[in-house]
């Protein structure tokens, strides 16, 4: 499908493509050399084609391409869905790099999420929406990376045609792991002096009991061994405390085992085993894309000994690791969780928006949320204070 639109007085064309039955055009047109591409591994043909064909076909996601004549300017993906109110009115929704579906979208948390732009090529908002189809009420823009577009112009965002609504901003604390490197490798020395007696106490305890030892898998079975032990060290935690983790469904998983089979002998995937003698520590599940490490998810043995905390021993041990091998960072993802504060060294931020037609029903929807923002301020920190990290 082909459609033609004035941009800056330039002349462009929208092509929509169908994931299932164009998957080669999709792969040639998301890895064009020619698109500055952001180091995001959830944007990263990797995780891209194993997110398109982990969909059942009932879903209606597109990739949208803008063209100038031959030349690709933008690329992103367009997720179709209606959103229910409350019960109270429908929304018809489109959906950045995401479907829209809870099902699907909240087991796998995108993050640092943009719009791939051709180099030198400076698009708007307003240029963006006006190229996607007119059966839309609001276009959701979610985990958007804060420095790159469109995350970059939500704030300073003035056009009359439509409204920018920032939903939340939250911070995604990063290791620089060049400040590692040139301190030998002492990670702890450039961290606060309460975070480093925490974790130089955890040492102590830890090495009373045995010996610490790292293990990184070395092939796609053990790696999928790891990760099977990690998932059920994270299913145990979340019992314990009385929760339910929507990491563990069975879409997830299959999701995630199938991205370690394809990507593993790409070097994308990483996972840890952390032991203390016999005993397990913990497990981390990494990625490792353009020098950048992605924590993305946990398994942790908690001890009854609250001095002895195995999510800064893996981190740790983690993060040492990756500064010998060279990488930039050791991002530990969006969150409000201290202990990525605790570790971390610099952070970036990551942003949820929605753009809105003027529709009478969102003015009414929007007033009803400033009356209750007081209510959602106090829930949204006792929600922070009780979140379980990964």
């Amino acid at each position: 499908m082909l459609k033609v639109f004035l941009i800056d007085k330039i002349i462009v064309n929208i092509k929509y493509l169908n994931i299932w039955e164009e998957i080669g055009s999709i792969r040639s047109i998301w890895t064009n050399p020619n698109m500055l591409q952001n180091s995001s591994y959830f944007l990263s043909w990797g995780w891209i084609e194993n997110w398109i064909t982990s969909l059942p076909k009932d879903v209606s996601l597109q990739l949208a391409v803008i063209l100038e004549g031959d030349d690709q300017l933008a690329t992103f993906f367009v997720g179709k869905s209606q959103v229910d109110k409350k019960r109270i009115f429908k929304s018809r929704g489109l959906f950045l790099n995401t479907t829209g579906i809870t099902e699907y979208d909240d087991t796998l948390w995108i993050e640092y999420n943009s719009i791939f732009l051709k180099n030198s090529v400076n698009l708007s908002i307003d240029d963006i929406v006006s190229t996607v189809a007119d059966d839309w009420d609001e276009l959701f823009l979610p985990a958007l990376d804060g420095n790159v577009f469109p995350g970059d112009s939500l704030k300073q965002y003035e056009g009359n045609h439509y409204k920018v609504l920032i939903e939340k901003e939250i911070p995604s604390y990063y290791v620089d792991l060049s400040l590692v490197r040139k301190k030998d490798g002492d990670y702890t020395s450039i961290l606060s002096a309460n975070t480093r007696m925490q974790i130089k106490q955890s040492y102590r305890g830890y090495n009373s009991k045995g010996k610490i030892a790292v293990e990184i898998a070395r092939s796609i079975e053990r790696a999928i061994e790891i990760w099977d032990e990690m998932k059920q060290l994270h299913y145990d935690t979340w019992e314990k405390r009385g929760n339910k983790s929507n990491f563990i469904t069975k879409y997830s998983e299959e999701f995630h085992k199938n991205l370690i089979r394809k990507r593993y002998a790409q070097g994308e995937i990483q996972l840890l085993r952390v032991t203390c003698g016999e005993k397990v520590i913990g497990c981390l599940y990494n990625f490792v894309y353009k020098g950048h490490v992605f924590f993305y998810q946990s398994g942790l043995n908690y001890e009854t000994d609250k001095h002895l905390r195995p999510g800064f021993i893996c981190h740790a041990e983690a993060i040492k690791i990756n500064a010998m091998l060279n990488h930039s960072t050791y991002d530990f993802l969006g969150g409000l969780e201290r202990y990525k504060a605790s570790l971390a060294t610099n952070k970036r931020e990551l942003i949820w928006a929605r753009v809105q037609k003027n529709h009478l029903k969102f003015q009414i929807e929007n007033k009803l949320k400033d009356l209750c923002k007081p209510w959602l301020k106090r829930l949204s920190k006792i929600s922070s204070n009780n979140y379980l990290p990964r």
